[in-house]
């Protein structure tokens, strides 16, 4: 089984999609030449053809907000829980853009371990895009509170304004990857942010 990258158009209209799906086809023929197996491409279409030819099965997982250990703070596609667990360890203000009421669906990285395992001794649902999420709207306000508490650090963070492209809400359904994995959420946030916090914290030691 190959996890095709999950690829998110920035608007709903044709071409957006066209471009995101052609971008998908290039990684299918990609894993292909690795394994030197057949073009798996076929697997993405326009028309959402979940057909896999010779065989070949292929997930498309969408691993939204994932964090935990070994994330780089640094990196563009981190997460806001590693920085603000960065900032609290060296005695920085994070800071929370709008008034931090926006939501998210944060993901601990051994649910994703989770899912993939299951992926890989699935029997159906091959060429499907699936979300692996909690399934849990927070709010950066809460997340930065438990974050805080979590780490014992008395502190306030500031706020700044609104940053381009700023979703107000975010969160996914997980039933999907439920009927077709049996994937659960079994790390909550608190133990996610536990984990990563100690992980941290033992580096910067």
């Amino acid at each position: 089984i190959a996890f095709l990258p999950y690829l998110s158009p920035c608007s709903s209209d044709s071409k957006s999609l066209q471009n995101i799906l052609e971008l998908q086809a290039t990684f299918a023929r990609a894993i292909s030449q690795s394994l030197d197996a057949p073009d798996i491409a076929e697997a993405t279409t326009i028309e959402h053809d979940r057909r896999i030819p010779f065989g070949f099965c292929a997930f498309s997982h969408c691993f939204t907000n994932g964090f935990g250990p070994r994330q780089d703070p640094k990196s563009d596609y981190e997460v806001v829980i590693s920085i603000f667990i960065k900032k609290l360890l060296i005695g920085e203000t994070p800071t929370i853009y709008v008034d931090g009421n926006q939501t998210r669906d944060f993901v601990y990285v051994k649910n994703i371990v989770e899912a993939s395992m299951r992926a890989c001794k699935a029997e159906h649902g091959f060429g499907e895009p699936i979300n692996i999420a909690s399934g849990k709207e927070t709010s950066v306000n809460y997340l930065f509170a438990t974050i805080a508490k979590i780490m014992k650090k008395q502190v306030k963070p500031q706020y700044a304004p609104v940053r381009g492209g700023e979703m107000s809400r975010a969160v996914e359904d997980i039933a999907k990857p439920g009927k077709i994995l049996g994937y659960k959420c079994k790390f909550d946030l608190k133990t996610g942010i536990k984990d990563t916090s100690e992980w941290f914290k033992k580096k910067s030691n």
